[in-house]
């Protein structure tokens, strides 16, 4: 099997397992969100701040290392092995000590015990580390999306049930934790490694120097995404963060799944073909074709319905998200385009460019959420993402393109029309909006999504026929 039919046979299994899961656990963090309260949803992100973080380090980049080598032995696998295993054992531990520091502050005494609990993740995830990026190496993107599936459904289940029994904030934390555990069972199922763990780092010195660069871009990629919360948690308290993590995870959460597609297959197909140009820009140009026709009509679609969203999926209790969605729905499009771009960079042996990609992000964003947040709250931090990203997005685009020869015409080219179809659909449903009003509001938000998608998709078929077929084709596998 070539890469190009690995690949779309990737992009396939991948697509549908995680349209199964999402199905399921859309519905189940709806019904959850509807019963927790913004003060759990806000300690549950102080708790995961730093288990983020140190998650970063849980295998220092030797799980891409794997999947990108050319050649990698039985010998490179068990130093890897041991080396991965040690620094979650110690990741493990730092989690348990860090907890006090970090809890006062917060000022929120309870944090410990949550972040104590989450650490016997870094055990779980030591013995992960192997078989999912063998799977990944392999191109078995089947298997990977199975368990994958099956992880995440019974994690949302776990949450749920525990939600409804009046859990609170254990709810989250045991579905977080259950989803790694039922993954790694399903990998040893499908993949299991068994071997005594080595230690010669100089057997995997190459694979250390390749991993630490991804782990210095991660860890500056989480300093970049988590400015915003650790500066409303420790400035605007608990229930503005509670606020903000629910209105940031509905307005990313198609984001955070397709990326997870995209990238998971992505990666391996664009390692395989780095040396090949030509393949690679034309690899380049699906990704971001197909980005998107996914994001451009889907967070459109957000911004324009959210004010009947709120009300009728997350109930009353909620409506202050309601704005901050609507915001951050804005620049989900681009910033799922630049999500990519680290994976891209990687895969083609670049992870300096993307590394220096971040040290400037990491140079905008934190110092725009401090000085929004401090002068306008939780809508300012909101606003800072829409101000200041654009300018972000157009550096880090320059710079991948240019570190791979990738003309800046093709990000226009591949995004205008999905963009311009998108604007026509708000258009005309806010017009309809003003003009159509009915006194049941699950009756307004379903015709704004039908009359939406009906717009979108006629105004694509008029522009771009071409794109149609060729979605056709990609699905077909030919």
């Amino acid at each position: 099997m070539d890469i190009k039919t690995k690949t779309i046979s990737g992009l396939k299994w991948s697509a549908f397992s995680k349209l199964l899961a999402q199905l399921f656990t859309w519905a189940s963090t709806l019904i959850v969100i509807r019963i927790l309260t913004p003060e759990e949803y806000g300690l549950m992100a102080l708790a995961t701040i730093l288990i983020s973080f140190l998650t970063l380090l849980y295998e220092m980049g030797l799980g891409s290392a794997i999947v990108q080598a050319k050649k990698i032995s039985k010998d490179d696998l068990k130093n890897i092995f041991g080396f991965v295993l040690l620094i979650n054992l110690i990741l493990c531990l730092a989690s348990i000590v860090l907890a006090y520091p970090i809890a006062g502050f917060f000022n929120e005494p309870q944090l410990v015990i949550f972040i104590q609990v989450l650490s016997v993740k870094f055990i779980l995830i030591a013995f992960s580390i192997i078989p999912s990026s063998l799977l990944l190496r392999e191109m078995n993107f089947k298997s990977k999306s199975l368990i994958d599936l099956i992880a995440t459904i019974s994690g949302s289940i776990i949450t749920l049930t525990l939600a409804i029994m009046n859990f609170g904030i254990w709810a989250l934390i045991a579905g977080n934790i259950g989803i790694s555990i039922v993954a790694l069972c399903g990998l040893f199922f499908v993949k299991p490694y068994f071997s005594t763990p080595g230690f010669s780092l100089k057997r995997i010195k190459r694979h250390i120097y390749f991993g630490g660069i991804v782990t210095t871009e991660r860890i500056l990629w989480f300093l970049y995404t988590q400015a915003d919360n650790i500066i409303i948690g420790k400035i605007l308290g608990k229930q503005t963060l509670g606020l903000y993590s629910v209105a940031m995870d509905l307005s990313s959460l198609p984001m955070q799944k397709l990326n997870a597609i995209i990238n998971q297959v992505a990666f391996s197909a664009f390692a395989k073909i780095q040396e090949d140009k030509k393949q690679l820009t034309h690899a380049m140009s699906n990704a971001i074709r197909y980005i998107g026709l996914l994001s451009f009509p889907i967070f459109s679609g957000l911004f324009i319905t959210a004010e009947e969203f709120v009300p009728v999926v997350l109930g009353e209790k909620w409506l202050e998200v309601t704005l901050p969605i609507m915001v951050l729905s804005l620049i989900m499009p681009i910033r799922m385009i630049s999500n990519i771009y680290p994976t891209f960079l990687r895969a083609i042996g670049k992870p300096g460019t993307s590394l220096t990609n971040l040290i400037i992000s990491c140079s905008i964003m934190p110092i725009s959420f401090y000085l929004a947040g401090i002068n306008w709250g939780l809508q300012g931090v909101c606003i800072a993402w829409v101000s200041a990203y654009p300018l972000v997005f157009f550096i880090e685009t320059y710079r991948t393109f240019k570190a791979s020869q990738i003309p800046m015409s093709l990000l226009v080219r591949e995004t205008y029309k999905p963009a311009f179809s998108s604007t026509m659909m708000v258009i005309i449903v806010h017009y309809e909006k003003q003009f159509i009003t009915f006194p049941n509001a699950i009756l307004n938000l379903s015709l704004e999504i039908i009359l939406g998608a009906t717009v979108f998709i006629m105004c694509l078929w008029i522009i771009n026929k071409q794109l149609f077929q060729d979605t056709r084709q990609l699905i077909k596998g030919s």
